[in-house]
């Protein structure tokens, strides 16, 4: 117990002597480094690891708030950050794998490479955004971070076919697969028992659709457990949508015999990482995906 008292009180003068020596280095320079690469990571990382309260300097603590993502993690390398991802910290880069795969094997045959807080969305999206649209089309075999009605439609405008081997959030009920919306989304055609909604709104900010369909059509409907709607004296609504839809034909394209085949093809790709880190001295990949020739796979 001393001992700890003794080491706390002594990274306390060690805290408080850096705190010193930073204000003193901010005086004496001022404006004369501003150009210099070393003073610039140094006032930035006083900006990420202090705050100045009550005009006294003091370390940032957790009531502050949390520290920003792109936080300096080393000054030999300012590019880097971090990010927290399924309960794990990965510090530095991300980077992205595709490997096609056809009849007469698989190679790896783009990468992509940013900074750690760059998402698999993003990844997947500057992906499409830069291929032509192919003439037969294509199965792209991702995992669930690659998932989402923008992405979808992106893929498609390049006839690509996304399948992602998992999914991420709260499972849709399997009615809403039979579910029918108009391209954008924007409002629903028919429900899965086939009538369509005599009224409805599009909210922008959450994609989704308050649909009010004729009160007889939804008591005692089959779907009405897993529609759920609030049924009053003339009509039943409730709220839907079309990445709500996708995400049921998703999970029921998952149970079948091609789903299987395509998500062998997916788990194959993930060996490429630890082959990676065996033979170089690369690191901290955090995602793979599998692109398929679909021509060539259906032999």
């Amino acid at each position: 117990m001393v001992i700890k008292e003794i080491i706390d009180d002594k990274m306390h003068y060690m805290d408080l002597l850096f705190l010193a020596d930073s204000e003193f280095l901010l005086e004496v320079c001022k404006t004369d480094f501003e150009e210099v690469t070393e003073y610039q990571l140094f006032v930035r990382c006083l900006s990420d690891q202090t705050v100045v309260e009550n005009e006294k300097r003091r370390l940032r603590t957790k009531e502050d708030g949390t520290m920003n993502s792109s936080a300096l993690q080393n000054p030999s390398d300012p590019d880097a950050t971090y990010r927290n991802k399924s309960g794990k910290l990965y510090r530095g880069y991300a980077a992205n794998i595709e490997e096609t795969v056809g009849k007469n094997g698989s190679v790896v045959t783009d990468y992509q490479y940013d900074k750690n807080t760059h998402t698999d969305s993003l990844f997947l999206q500057e992906s499409l955004s830069a291929m032509e649209k192919s003439e037969e089309e294509i199965i792209l075999i991702t995992d669930g971070g690659y998932d989402g009605q923008d992405n979808i439609a992106l893929a498609k405008e390049k006839n690509v076919r996304l399948v992602t081997t998992a999914l991420i959030g709260k499972e849709a009920p399997d009615a809403l697969a039979d579910f029918e919306f108009n391209e954008d989304g924007t409002r629903l055609l028919k429900c899965a028992a086939g009538h369509e909604p005599v009224s409805q709104s599009f909210t922008k900010t959450t994609r989704q659709c308050r649909v009010s369909f004729d009160r007889n059509h939804c008591a005692g409907c089959p779907y009405q457990e897993q529609c759920r709607p609030k049924i009053y004296k003339k009509v039943a609504t409730f709220i839907t949508s079309k990445n709500a839809s996708n995400r049921a034909k998703s999970q029921r394209y998952m149970q079948s015999e091609e789903f299987s085949h395509l998500a062998r093809l997916r788990n194959g790709v993930e060996t490429f990482q630890p082959i990676s880190e065996r033979i170089t001295t690369l690191t901290n990949f955090q995602e793979v995906n599998n692109e398929v020739n679909s021509s060539s796979e259906a032999k």
